[in-house]
């Protein structure tokens, strides 16, 4: 069956402190899928700026990455990224939905602020960013993300009360920097207690990720090394799509459920290399 073309729009959150890794994180995403697109003809989802404001933007941080060799810094203003997710069709590529990431600074992101109460009485689901290796390593971390935590169970309890559909991916960015470490998932899922037996308490849909967008030097160039990092907004956006219009549905909504982790040990290689490595021949079922 073959997914419709539907103009639904989805509207995204992305909450976390200030240098967690917000905007690198978007950039990883776009451009783990978007060069993969490029490179890769078998690949059956991709993401187009639905714009060219948010092509500027996206290229901008990419700008600056390559001409710096060096992370963006952290985001001063809301920003707007608007997307479209993309298939492979029959005689021409099929748009899933439109998504909206509005990039938040952190020192925003407090719901005694209007402006951000406003977004997020709008917003659909919310990517929560997460150091990830500041919450293994630090014993005081926890007690920093404190407004972030508060944030997010103000929102899951409005959501809970309103009975909306929504969704909160959890990433623990900056993952690429713990290595192997043992004993890791369990140390993740026990900090993380605090805040999963709250959402838990209340069901709230939510999944955890771990991302990572180490920087690479090739030759006297730089380029994002993403590995997983799309991961967050596509499950995302299954789930919305899955509340929101269980019609379209299908093969590929299917087939995006790969990505999701089973468990929160790290792998060598990108949760999307499985996807567009095993999917090829199913690609319009």
């Amino acid at each position: 069956m073959l997914l419709r073309e539907t103009t639904e729009v989805f509207n995204l959150l992305s909450i976390g402190q200030r240098g967690v890794g917000k905007t690198v994180f978007l950039a990883g995403s776009y451009t783990e899928l978007r060069t993969s697109g490029i490179t890769d003809s078998r690949l059956p989802l991709w993401f187009d700026c639905k714009d060219s404001q948010s092509q500027q933007n996206i290229e901008k941080i990419l700008g600056y990455i390559e001409r710096t060799g060096a992370y963006p810094p952290g985001t001063m203003k809301i920003t707007d990224f608007d997307f479209r997710l993309k298939r492979r069709g029959l005689m021409r590529p099929v748009t899933l939905c439109d998504f909206r990431l509005q990039d938040l600074p952190g020192e925003s992101c407090h719901i005694a602020n209007p402006a951000f109460r406003q977004i997020v009485l709008g917003s659909h689901g919310c990517c929560v960013c997460i150091d990830g290796y500041a919450l293994i390593h630090s014993d005081t971390y926890l007690d920093e993300l404190r407004d972030v935590l508060v944030q997010v169970l103000s929102i899951a309890s409005l959501v809970h009360l309103n009975g909306l559909k929504y969704a909160f991916a959890l990433l623990l960015t900056k993952s690429d920097l713990l290595g192997e470490i043992p004993d890791s998932e369990a140390q993740i899922r026990q900090k993380l207690q605090p805040l999963t037996n709250r959402l838990d308490a209340i069901g709230s849909n939510y999944q955890i990720f771990r991302t990572g967008v180490p920087l690479v030097h090739e030759g006297e160039g730089v380029r994002l090394a993403p590995s997983g990092a799309a991961a967050p907004l596509l499950w995302l956006v299954l789930e919305l799509n899955r509340a929101h219009n269980p019609g379209v549905l299908g093969s590929l909504f299917r087939l995006v459920r790969r990505l999701l982790p089973r468990r929160l040990q790290g792998r060598s290689e990108s949760p999307l290399q499985n996807l567009f490595g095993s999917t090829a021949a199913s690609q319009d079922s």
